[in-house]
């Protein structure tokens, strides 16, 4: 799978030659951190490809990779029947001449195809295709970043930027042709876009961001868009009644208008997405923990009742979900290299949590966190989206991979309330932090 090493130079080259260009645009600690993620991910590309192949014997990246291969060689035979034909398998079709395709009319066919297009450029070149697709994750987490700085005061803006590059699992699981890289990729510039609709700036080209960024969590997983579209139809509502006014209050209509909107939300996902509607949601979640009892592994762990099919019924196993989902696995939970590390940003999330409930208390907290729409964005964001992987998918190592797309925003919660000097320390400029050249109005909490 190591292969393709002068492509991999090209690419690296190219990178290192848009960084150059596009840094210029922030300030010299901002720099700093862009530059150490961007070879965090070329270190992570060799990583996770190191790993894939000693450990996991190829995994799925192998066979994209190689099915991708097979395709590849098809399109270039006869450009015109297969190259359609490999489009159509990448915007979510089962094209008849790509039939041999496993997965295709899903994310796995989607994936099968982006590997294609690779391979049609420069052949079997593993490490440049991922380095690439690492390219586009990054790019998604400077997206992640330049909303959250939009929402945060700049003395936090050093903890936005950590929380966005440099959190170890993030980095890892986004450094190659696997489905989280092109799902934090587009997940990223989606809040960013939706950052700049909230704030008024560049709307119709916001829009365009959005709705494109959108459909292609949605070719590769679309379940983030439903607590994405919950949180972030929330978030659009609370800004616009804080509008003018010092302080925010959440008030009862508050509440009653996003429960609308969730359900909206909701029921429109569910009618483009069939899989994840209502009536179809509870059963696929059922037969997914069914699917995990029967693999032996020794970090499966019991949650739900597969014979449970019922929306409410799998909802009484949401707190154990939740907390498997953000919390484990717990570091006397550790059986391997791969779980030790994940033990040890879970174990440095427990210690946050503790750290900041001593702080401010569980009512404090709540009260600080009711103050501002972005936060309760964040914790909707992160709750809804940590809830339903818990419940789908009751195995440490899969989790550790599933919740990728959420940590940063959850990273930043934790980061944003830590109490450290730097933090405390009363900046000279007391303002929020702008998205660059933009023209983002100031936003306080």
């Amino acid at each position: 799978m190591l292969t393709g090493i002068p492509q991999f130079i090209v690419v690296l080259v190219i990178g290192v030659a848009l960084m150059s260009v596009l840094t210029k645009r922030f300030n010299a600690l901002e720099r700093r951190f862009l530059w150490l993620g961007f070879f965090a991910h070329v270190v992570g590309t060799g990583a996770l490809l190191s790993v894939v192949s000693l450990v996991y014997q190829g995994g799925d990246m192998g066979v994209y990779q190689h099915v991708g291969l097979v395709v590849a060689d098809r399109v270039l035979m006869n450009p015109g029947l297969y190259g359609s034909a490999l489009i159509d398998l990448l915007l979510g079709g089962t094209p008849a001449p790509l039939s041999f395709v496993y997965g295709a009319g899903s994310s796995t066919g989607s994936m099968v195809a982006i590997a294609a297009i690779f391979c049609v450029l420069w052949g079997d070149a593993m490490l440049a295709t991922s380095l690439a697709l690492s390219f586009f994750a990054f790019g998604g987490q400077v997206g992640f970043y330049l909303a959250f700085r939009a929402n945060l005061p700049t003395r936090l803006h050093r903890r936005a930027l950590l929380a966005t590059m440099l959190v170890p699992s993030v980095v890892f699981w986004t450094s190659g042709l696997v489905k989280e890289t092109i799902a934090i990729g587009a997940l990223g510039f989606a809040v960013y876009a939706l950052t700049l609709i909230i704030h008024r700036v560049r709307i119709v080209q916001a829009t365009m961001i959005l709705v494109a960024s959108c459909a292609v969590v949605g070719l590769i997983k679309a379940y983030i868009l439903f607590p994405l579209s919950v949180a972030g139809g929330v978030w659009f509502i609370l800004t616009l009644s804080k509008r003018g006014r010092r302080r925010f209050q959440v008030k009862g209509w508050h509440v009653a208008l996003g429960i609308v909107v969730s359900v909206l939300a909701i029921s429109f996902l569910g009618t483009v997405y069939e899989q994840y509607a209502f009536e179809n949601i509870a059963e696929d979640t059922a037969r997914l923990q069914g699917a995990y009892r029967t693999i032996e592994a020794g970090s499966t762990y019991e949650l739900g009742d597969p014979a449970e099919r019922t929306f409410v019924g799998q909802l009484q196993y949401a707190p154990i979900g939740l907390v498997s989902a953000l919390f484990r696995p717990f570091i006397f939970e550790v059986h391997n290299a791969t779980s030790f590390i994940n033990a040890i940003e879970t174990t440095a999330i427990l210690v946050m949590l503790f750290l900041v409930v001593r702080r401010f208390g569980i009512r404090g907290l709540a009260k600080k966190v009711l103050s501002s729409p972005f936060l309760i964005f964040l914790v909707l964001f992160v709750l809804l989206f940590a809830t339903a992987i818990g419940l789908a998918a009751p195995n440490l190592g899969t989790l550790s991979r599933y919740r990728v797309p959420v940590l940063p925003a959850y990273w930043l919660f934790w980061l944003a309330f830590l109490p450290m000097k730097s933090a405390l320390r009363k900046s000279k400029r007391n303002n929020v932090g702008v998205i660059p050249r933009n023209g983002v109005p100031s936003v306080e909490y």
